[in-house]
């Protein structure tokens, strides 16, 4: 997913850390209401999806205000994060070989 890094270093510039990490929670808990309303047919595709494209833009500036906060280069926690998703997906990929392999267990 691709945001524009002149966006994400303005927000760290204008808004303070606290702001940010707050903001993020908030939008992870719009997220959460978001699903349990999509799955009882209270809302649309739509409005799911938005909640989603704001957790990753809030995700997005977190990491850089936070990377800025611990080391003053909002490019340092990028190559951790990208590690991790690696990691993640290769977990992912394992699983489901695995249940492809046995789909009993």
């Amino acid at each position: 997913i691709d945001i524009p890094e002149d966006l994400v270093q303005r927000s760290v510039v204008l808004f303070h850390p606290d702001d940010q990490i707050n903001q993020m929670l908030e939008e992870l808990g719009e997220l959460i209401v978001a699903v349990n309303h999509y799955r009882r047919g209270r809302i649309g595709l739509e409005p799911l999806v938005e909640e989603m494209a704001d957790v990753v833009l809030t995700i997005s500036q977190s990491l850089a205000t936070l990377s800025n906060i611990t080391t003053g280069n909002t490019q340092n926690l990028d190559p951790m994060f990208q590690n991790m998703l690696l990691q993640k997906a290769q977990k992912l990929r394992s699983k489901i070989e695995k249940q492809m392999t046995n789909p009993t267990s």
